[in-house]
């Protein structure tokens, strides 16, 4: 009888709430076509995710397509870590976003050019030095960061 008594205790026991995880949710889509040697351009999309509601930079996903490339088109897909810096070698307010901040080797820096505009930079956070495009453009989502 007593092991009954303590079986139906355990049941109507209070449930204990855990605490809700954050999710991430994308919050930027930029897209465009960036310059190729060997191929018509590189179709581009890259998502940004942020955590809610923190609103942390977490991940970033991106798409990028080799149109014309010989032997047909390729895609690649990549994803990481990404964060918003203040400051590069073109201006001390320049608002930066980095993917891959914590991977040295494979680093990749965006100038926030314009609310709509993020334009790659070099290794040293210096603007390309050529006439082609190397922008991908604000498709959807929240105001960039910060």
């Amino acid at each position: 009888m007593a092991a009954l008594a303590l079986a139906m205790a355990a049941c109507t026991s209070p449930k204990v709430e855990e605490p809700a995880a954050e999710s991430s949710v994308a919050v930027e889509t930029w897209a465009g076509v960036m310059p190729c040697a060997d191929c018509i351009g590189i179709r581009t999309q890259l998502l940004l995710y942020k955590e809610q509601p923190s609103g942390r930079q977490v991940r970033y996903e991106m798409t990028e397509t080799r149109m014309g490339a010989p032997g047909g088109e390729r895609t690649v897909q990549t994803q990481g870590r990404w964060t918003v810096l203040r400051g590069s070698a073109t201006g001390r307010d320049a608002v930066v976003y980095q993917l891959d901040f914590d991977q040295p080797q494979s680093v990749r820096s965006f100038l926030l050019a314009s609310y709509h505009e993020l334009r790659l930079l070099d290794r040293e956070q210096k603007e390309l030095d050529t006439p082609m495009s190397h922008s991908l453009h604000l498709v959807s989502g929240t105001h960039p960061a910060p």
